[in-house]
């Protein structure tokens, strides 16, 4: 919704990239993706402030220059609140994705109370059957 242009993901480590494209793809945006561009940072590392945000700066604006992305994303929650400065210094817009979860699940909340529109209740959305649910639930109930 925020580019109609092509989107990169920053993420810390490469082992994170084959669960974050069968995500990508699952969710539709496969074909908006520009790069996928290591950091190279634990989660460790990107508590350091400044460590993380030159891996930002630096994974940012090689996606703009070399992918020819519009916005980016940063791909993982230990990244958080660091999106800011490097918006700034690129004129573009880097997602932070707690931020934006959070802002989206204050979006359906509004939808919800204002105009009682929630998630289908068809498909893959539709509740099991009670017998379902109880077998389930037994199956983490502790019996001794």
């Amino acid at each position: 919704m925020i580019s109609a242009g092509k989107i990169s993901v920053l993420i810390g480590r490469k082992k994170r990239l084959p669960k974050m494209l069968i995500n990508i793809k699952r969710n539709g945006y496969g074909s908006r993706i520009a790069s996928w561009r290591m950091l190279d940072l634990t989660v460790p590392l990107m508590r350091d402030k400044t460590l993380a945000s030159q891996a930002i700066f630096r994974g940012a604006n090689s996606a703009i220059v070399e992918d020819m992305a519009e916005t980016v994303v940063l791909g993982c929650t230990g990244l958080i609140r660091q999106a800011i400065e490097t918006q700034k210094k690129l004129n573009i817009p880097i997602l932070d994705p707690v931020l934006c979860r959070i802002k989206v699940t204050e979006m359906r909340a509004i939808l919800q109370r204002s105009h009682n529109i929630s998630y289908s209740k068809i498909g893959g959305y539709k509740v099991p059957p009670q017998k379902s649910l109880r077998n389930y639930l037994k199956i983490f109930t502790l019996n001794p």
